[in-house]
Parts: C-alpha cells; structure tokens; sequence
C-alpha cells in the first residue's frame, strides 16, 4: 500500500516537473528567443533558402504549363479602365466601380495616384498600408484616405497584420463590395494563403502584382504556394487582365516567356456576367518602367 502510493507521489512529481520544464522553455521560445516571431518575419527568406536546397526538385511540365493558364484572363463583361495615371501603379481594372464602397491598398510606397483618383472621380475611401512609409510624408485626402504603418502578412503583431485582421478593424467588415489593389513585394503569397474564402469574397475586384515568378520552376514553391492560391482565388473569380511589368527582363519557362512580375485583375465571378472580351495587350497598358524595354504578353495569352 505505501509503495503504491510513492509511486503514485513520483508519478505526479514527474508530472510535475515536465509541466514546469515546458512551461520553462515555452518562455524561453516565445519572449525570451522569440524564436516565433524571428520565424513569420524570416518565412520569405527561409522559402527561398529552401528552395534553393538540392533536396528540392524542379516542377513538373504540364504543372507549370496548367500554372501559367491560371494567370491568362477569361475575358470581362465589363469595359476596362485604367486607374491612376499613366505611370506605374496605375491599373486596369472593371468599369464598375460605383458599386465599390471601399478600397484596401496594402503596399502604398509614397506614390498613391491610384487611390487619389478613386477619391477624386467615384468619391470612393482608401484604406492604405505600408510598414516602409511615414504617414507624415503622405498628402492623404481628409475623410478619403487612412493610412496605417503596418506590413500585410500572414500575422498579426505591433508591426504587422493579416488582410482580414485589417479588415475587421474597419466599418467595412461586413462589405461586399470592396476594392483590393495589392503590391506588397513578394509578401503576396502569404497574405493570401492566410485570407480566409470568406475574406476574399468580400472583394469586388481584386488588382494584384504577383513577383518573383521565377520561383515556378521550383516545385515546393508552385505546388504548395502559387497553385493553392490561384485555384483559391479562381473559384470565385475571373482573371480579367493580364500585364508585364517590365521592370525585369521575361523568362523562359516551360517553352514560354514569362514575366518575373505580372499585374493579375481579377472580377468576381457574380458580376462578371454576359459576354466577355478579352484584350491583350490592352490598349491602356503602359510601361512601368520608361527606360526598359516594352514587354508584350505572347502564348499562353494570345
């Protein structure tokens, strides 16, 4: 009887100890080391680390060839415009936007012609962030522009938050009928693998600049990051433009010459009823970057 019970007395001392020791080196991981945080703000180093291993193979043929279908537009039922200016970051986008009640930017810089002439001409409030920019640098319009100094991710911290998190912060979580205009460097992929389907249809219209393309020759990256995301968005979108950004030269990839940066519109699917045209190039494409060469989409987009 007295053994028993010194043994139940070790058990639960060990017990115990192993909840203490965890709970020990949970603190060390998490505010000592922040070995978490170091993680989620180090992923896209880490990735590319990774992908670079010769662990990693190369992506199949007619995965990548089914891939780069994902980025060629279907065709809009609306006539397309073009947003800000006639520089980079302007954008091609559905002329529908009466029904737009908000605009999200994540990726402002300190150039913001896009969201100017939202303001100016449908009278139509952005939400800006960037966590590179100072707002006092910024001519934000009264009543029309709110700029957080935040990076868009697949987190949440004094630094950093998710699209949806974003979201929710405003008067606008319930909207239907938002406007997305995305240019976060490469951090896109997160962002959207986090942004729930509930989230994403929140968007009328999504405008996003997808980088380092480059990246589809690598198996982990197509297969786990870029395939998910555009199958995602495609369920409940249409690609209605496609445009190069020629700040780097194309790339050959699976017989195709394929931008390292593409600008990617997307109209939900709901609005984007009856007869659809497609125009590649478009006629109010521009170039990015005036000094580099011009870059026109050829097969798969036309």
């Amino acid at each position: 009887m007295l053994s028993a019970l010194k043994i139940k007395l070790i058990d639960e001392n060990n017990k115990q100890m192993k909840i203490l020791l965890k709970s020990f080196f949970l603190f060390i991981f998490y505010k000592v080391l922040k070995i978490d945080a170091l993680f989620l703000y180090k992923n896209k180093t880490f990735n590319n680390l990774i992908e670079k291993s010769n662990l990693i193979n190369e992506s199949n043929l007619i995965d990548l060839v089914n891939s780069i279908n994902y980025m060629v537009p279907v065709g809009c039922s609306k006539q397309l415009i073009r947003i800000g200016g006639s520089s980079d970051g302007a954008y091609i986008v559905p002329d529908d936007l009466d029904c737009i009640e908000a605009c999200f930017s994540p990726g402002t810089s300190y150039k913001k012609d896009f969201e100017d002439h939202l303001a100016k001409n449908y009278k139509i409030k952005s939400f800006l962030s960037d966590g590179s920019v100072e707002e006092s640098k910024l001519d934000l319009m009264d009543n029309y522009q709110i700029f957080q100094k935040k990076w868009i991710n697949d987190f949440d911290d004094k630094y950093t938050t998710t699209l949806s998190s974003w979201i929710n912060c405003t008067n606008y979580k319930n909207s239907q009928n938002l406007l997305l205009q995305m240019d976060i460097e490469g951090s896109e992929y997160n962002s959207l693998l986090n942004a729930s389907d509930t989230c994403l249809k929140q968007f009328r219209i999504m405008v996003i600049e997808f980088h380092n393309l480059n990246r589809l020759k690598n198996q982990r990256f197509l297969n786990q990051i870029f395939v998910p995301i555009m199958q995602r968005i495609l369920s409940q979108f249409d690609c209605v433009h496609a445009h190069a950004n020629n700040c780097l030269p194309f790339i050959k990839i699976a017989d195709f010459d394929i931008p390292q940066v593409i600008e990617l519109t997307f109209y939900r699917k709901d609005c984007n009823k009856g007869l659809k045209k497609v125009y590649i190039p478009h006629p109010q494409d521009v170039l990015n970057v005036p000094k580099n060469p011009k870059m026109l989409l050829g097969k798969p987009w036309k």
